[in-house]
């Protein structure tokens, strides 16, 4: 096999990315090796290891036998071409060990995620497996009610404060000095009392804050279209609202007092929102009771489980953006209580499948991506290895013209230590004395010297003594053997 030199700048550049490249694929080799020894287990790695093989051989044994593989690496290229071409090969392996190692990892999470709720307590399980065990449909159970003023919630507590969770559900928020539903006192203060009931009566929508809807009659004489003022003065005598506090509005459009529900565009059966004008202007209504969002008699027992906690579900008013939920949320914290919330799926088949359905067929996929690493990984160990030694053939090649120079006249062996460091020493000592005539510069001598008193001027010629040490001759480990080190 014959390499092309080329210029002394190309093997320079070639030398100093080959061994960048070289600890790359030295590195992915462990890897691929690593992982599938750790899929293999314990009990069949004896029988598995010879799955590892390079060229039909241990990959030790491959060294003694190795050749230039011409057809994958034509060494009548440029070395930057070479170098190239093994790049591509490790990368495009390693590219394919990644995706097989994510999937499998993806897998394996998606199974123990599920696992953890299938033997996890009622805080973590699935909700529509819950359901399910009681014969439930869980998106018939939570559907929301028309008017969509109030949501189901479930509310987990410890089995030990059961009892006093359902004589006290509906005073939690009091409890937990949580903000709840104020009754205010009614009145007729500032009331107008330009409230038209002659003629035809009709009935006006309104939504409050809270999404409550209330209904206004009204009827004016000859069939005409009552007023904005009108309307307020309604919801204040029939619902005790303080006139002067009062704001309507239609589609966040706010109603002058002077115009009319015709004016506006409003008919009976269209809702009109209506507001206090501002946080302050309801003070001086009197509170007389205070309510909890959650409606009275909407408990349900729904589960117990062997951890010790039990599920109930509960009906709690929404409020003006969810504002009662979050307040039964907060109250629930304090008071050391898990509130869950269902969200129905978009996949519904998945909904319908069994939690053991689940489990069994993630299993499955889980043992199919392991199966896939253990098929592909030997091939792809095969092709990093063996374009690992292309590279420190060439690494050989481009060091020994850079240190001995043209033409290339020189002999590679491999020393294998067998992960023997004494005989490692031994070895080292004696090729140095061999090959002591190479050190010209006597740098080898002053790299290596131990105990030795060395001058200043030898001391100078170690660029970085800690660090590396220099040979006489090109020397190019290889710590990709099983048992120990050879070069």
């Amino acid at each position: 096999m014959e390499l092309k030199v080329g210029t002394l700048d190309e093997l320079m550049l070639v030398s100093d990315e080959l061994l960048k490249l070289d600890a790359e694929a030295e590195a992915i080799c462990r890897k691929i090796k690593a992982k599938f020894f750790e899929l293999v287990g314990s009990a069949d790695r004896t029988k598995r290891e010879r799955d590892i093989n390079v060229d039909g051989v241990k990959p030790r044994k491959y060294w003694e036998v190795f050749a230039w593989n011409a057809a994958s690496y034509p060494s009548n290229k440029k070395l930057k071409e070479i170098q190239n071409i093994i790049q591509r090969r490790i990368k495009s392996a390693n590219n394919s060990v990644c995706q097989l190692i994510s999937s499998y990892q993806d897998a394996k999470g998606k199974l123990n995620t599920l696992s953890r709720k299938a033997d996890g307590n009622l805080l973590v399980q699935d909700i529509d497996d819950i359901m399910r065990a009681k014969g439930f449909d869980a998106r018939e159970y939570f559907k929301e009610q028309a008017g969509n003023w109030r949501e189901r919630l479930l509310v987990v507590v410890q089995s030990s404060e059961a009892k006093a969770f359902e004589e006290k559900y509906c005073e939690i928020d009091k409890a937990a000095s949580t903000p709840v539903i104020t009754v205010f006192e009614k009145t007729t203060a500032a009331v107008a009392a330009d409230v038209p009931m002659t003629g035809p009566l009709t009935t006006f929508v309104v939504r409050t804050e809270n999404k409550r809807v209330l209904h206004v009659q009204i009827g004016v004489s000859g069939g005409a279209s009552p007023t904005v003022k009108q309307i307020k003065s309604a919801l204040a005598a029939q619902h005790g609202f303080q006139f002067s506090t009062l704001l309507l509005k239609v589609q966040d459009r706010a109603l002058r007092d002077s115009e009319t529900m015709a004016d506006a565009g409003i008919s009976g059966t269209m809702p009109i929102d209506m507001s206090f004008q501002d946080p302050s202007a309801n003070t001086n209504r009197k509170g007389v009771a205070w309510l909890s969002p959650v409606v009275p008699g909407s408990l349900e027992f729904v589960a117990k489980d062997k951890d010790g906690y039990s599920m109930y579900s509960v009906w709690v008013m929404r409020g003006k953006d969810d504002q009662y939920i979050h307040s039964y949320k907060a109250s629930c914290q304090k008071l050391r209580y898990t509130v869950r919330e269902y969200t129905a799926s978009k996949d519904t088949a998945s909904k319908n499948v069994s939690m053991k359905t689940a489990l069994k067929a993630l299993e499955k996929k889980e043992q199919q991506k392991k199966q896939e690493i253990l098929i592909k990984f030997p091939a792809h160990f095969q092709t990093v290895y063996i374009a690992t030694a292309h590279i420190k053939a060439v690494r050989v090649f481009a060091n020994a013209v850079l240190r001995f120079g043209v033409p290339p006249k020189f002999v590679s062996v491999v020393a294998d230590y067998n992960g023997d460091r004494k005989l490692k020493r031994r070895a080292e000592k004696a090729l140095q004395t061999m090959y002591a005539e190479l050190d010209f510069l006597k740098i080898a001598k002053a790299s290596n010297a131990s105990d030795v008193l060395m001058s200043q001027a030898e001391q100078s010629l170690i660029p970085n003594k800690d660090q590396q040490k220099y040979y006489p001759f090109v020397y190019i480990p290889i710590d990709v053997m099983e048992g120990g080190q050879t070069a």
